[in-house]
């Protein structure tokens, strides 16, 4: 049955307020339901609905008129028809038990709306997108850009998202990044398919636009590889926006569509704008990164192989970083370096120089100095300081870095040198001391030249021994003491009362011993040993003094601390020095044979019975025997330096020089 639809019937009573003619949907029902009123507006509605004045209203309204009925109250109900959607109050007619709906359309508010709507998700996505975008570390980088395309394809329900870089020649584009819902990767088909940057698309986006394809059908011939692309991969429309950072084309993002629904494309423009902005933005964020940690890296790798120490301290002087030569260089581990405040590794004395370096760094003044360090193992080690500060982009001090250059080695060979010339002149003055003293002084000279070559090598005790004639024994002839407090006389007295008649057998070859370690003697050594100890000695230099060929004797310094390995550099001085005191010591032993044969002979002589004198070049008498003087009636010192002919009769005189 054909329902009736229009716009008269039934009871009209009370309907004065209707405005007949107008466009929008009015209609009343009845307490049974029924329509019992209904203007023009409502044909289209009702026809939908296919009811009509006469008809029951259709059962989807149900719920809602039994709600305006039993509250007594105006309600407001959105209804959709076809494309278009209306907004009803219903309000209830107490006096009539009718319901009256008045309704408008508010399509174009919804839609509006709904517009504001998908803009304000989008920009909430966008920010997401952002935040991403700004929180990621390299590691998560290229994850986090798949993320990002994911979210920009779920939103505009595109099947496949993916952006495509220029290479470094710019000459390339290649796809690096790709999202897609369920279809088959891009990127692993196309990655090695560069992008002709010569096509009508990539023109297009270089030229900063975002391009809108609605259909391929559309596309110009000279895009022939584009509509290609876009229909092997079933995509009707897609939609490509340049990524560009300070006017320079990093690339494009991309969205394709199987189903293309672009009217908001307009809406939308300027935040794809942004989007693609930030996407651009991060991507360069990103290569500044990776270059700088290449970089890093490169410089890191420098300072952990370079033969140098480095180190990085805060501003409050403790060790943030150091490498592996600095670990080396004191014997600490890093663990154990860092942390650390630079004045517990400075030598106690030296640390003053320290504070008054930092303080030049906090000036933004660069600084070079010496200083000593002192090893784990409590070892000095002299190192050049090459330091500079570091300082935060407003000027604030937050430390210094610096290089140590270890030249501990170089201080110790300077020393060697020093010593050397020290010995080289102290020996030329020794030379020159011996070959002009006189016989009766040379002991005194020995004893004052030890005292000379300890203060050269630094030595607390210099002592000259000589051994008896077959070794067993040792004397000492002189000494000296840095120790003002050592009774040398104790000293010397303690090693005539020894027995070191082992130094003999190792002093056999003429070499040169020096033990910087008291357990490096040998065993049989033991009363030495004792005696360096009772020395608080901790090492001892051997010099061989032999005379003829045979070790008669033994230059003993005796040294406090560990000496410098410089005695091996300096042997041949120090040879010399012990051929300077075994002539010395062979001179001296020469001269005490000779006084005794003279005292001999001079006994022998003063009780001959015979007159005996002993005359120079000159006549002059050097010697006169008691008889003579006993004879003559003189006295020794009236004929001593006279000349013997004085002391002759003039007549044996004549007879003499005439014969």
């Amino acid at each position: 049955m054909k329902r009736n639809i229009g716009t008269t019937g039934g009871n009209t009573e009370g309907l004065d307020s209707f405005v007949v003619n107008n466009p929008n949907p009015i209609f009343r029902i009845d307490d049974s339901d029924i329509i019992c009123y209904a203007n023009e507006g409502c044909k289209t509605l009702f026809e939908n609905w296919e009811c009509g004045v006469g008809t029951r209203i259709p059962g989807f309204w149900d719920g809602n008129i039994y709600a305006a009925r039993t509250s007594g109250k105006q309600l407001s109900i959105e209804i959709s028809n076809e494309e278009d959607i209306f907004l009803f109050d219903i309000i209830p007619v107490d006096e009539c038990n009718t319901l009256n709906f008045y309704g408008r359309k508010i399509t174009a508010r919804k839609k509006y709306e709904q517009e504001i709507q998908r803009v304000a998700e989008f920009e909430h996505v966008v920010n997401t997108i952002s935040s991403r975008l700004m929180n990621y570390s390299l590691i998560n980088y290229h994850e986090v850009i798949v993320e990002v395309l994911g979210l920009s394809g779920e939103f505009f329900n595109a099947s496949i998202c993916l952006i495509s870089q220029l290479d470094e020649s710019g000459e390339k584009l290649t796809i690096t990044h790709e999202w897609n819902a369920g279809r088959t990767k891009l990127h692993s088909r196309f990655q090695d398919s560069p992008i002709d940057t010569r096509s009508w698309l990539l023109s297009k986006v270089f030229q900063k636009e975002i391009v809108w394809i609605e259909d391929t059908a559309h596309l110009p011939p000279e895009a022939a590889p584009e509509r290609k692309f876009l229909e092997e991969n079933g995509s009707g429309s897609c939609i490509i926006m340049p990524l560009i950072f300070s006017g320079n084309a990093l690339g494009f993002m991309c969205l394709l569509f199987d189903n293309p629904s672009n009217e908001n494309l307009e809406l939308f423009q300027p935040i794809l704008t942004i989007l693609a902005e930030i996407i651009a933005n991060s991507m360069l964020y990103y290569r500044a990164r990776a270059d700088l940690i290449t970089s890093e890296e490169k410089y890191r790798s420098l300072i952990e192989t370079m033969s140098d120490a480095f180190v990085i301290q805060d501003n409050l002087g403790f060790l943030t970083y150091c490498n592996d030569a600095m670990c080396e260089l004191l014997g600490y581990s890093r663990g154990e370096l860092i942390g650390t405040h630079v004045r517990e590794l400075v030598l106690p004395e030296e640390r003053d120089v320290l504070t008054r370096e930092i303080q030049k760094g906090k000036e933004g003044k660069p600084s070079r100095y010496e200083i000593t360090l002192m090893t784990k193992e409590a070892s000095p080690v002299r190192v050049i300081v090459s330091a500079n500060g570091l300082f935060d982009n407003q000027g604030v001090y937050e430390g210094r870095f610096a290089v140590l250059t270890d030249i501990t080695s170089i201080r110790e060979m300077e020393a060697v040198m020093r010593q050397r010339l020290a010995l080289e002149k102290m020996i030329s003055s020794m030379s020159t001391r011996f070959i002009n003293v006189f016989p009766e002084n040379v002991l005194k000279t020995v004893e004052n030249s030890l005292e000379s070559i300890a203060t050269t090598l630094q030595a607390d005790q210099a002592i000259f021994m000589t051994f008896s004639g077959n070794r067993d024994e040792v004397s000492s002839l002189g000494g000296w003491a840095r120790d003002d407090n050592v009774t040398l006389e104790q000293e010397l007295e303690k090693i005539s009362n020894s027995s070191f008649s082992w130094l003999a057998k190792p002093l056999e070859s003429e070499e040169i011993f020096h033990y910087n370690d008291l357990d490096a003697f040998p065993s049989d050594a033991l009363e030495f040993r004792h005696y360096l100890e009772s020395c608080d000695a901790t090492g001892a230099l051997l010099i061989p003094v032999a005379i003829q060929g045979g070790i008669t004797g033994v230059l003993l310094f005796t040294f406090g601390v560990k000496t410098l390995n410089i005695y091996k550099d300096n042997l041949f001085l120090l040879k010399i020095l012990g051929e300077i005191f075994s002539n010395a010591w062979e001179r001296e032993i020469a001269e005490q044979k000779l006084r005794v044969s003279e005292a001999r002979y001079r006994i022998m002589l003063e009780n001959a019975s015979d007159l005996v004198s002993l005359l120079d070049e000159k006549m002059n008498h050097e010697f006169v025997n008691e008889n003579q003087l006993n004879l003559l009636g003189y006295r020794k010192e009236e004929m001593i330096g006279k000349s013997a002919i004085d002391f002759v009769h003039p007549e044996d005189l004549r007879r003499g020089l005439d014969t």
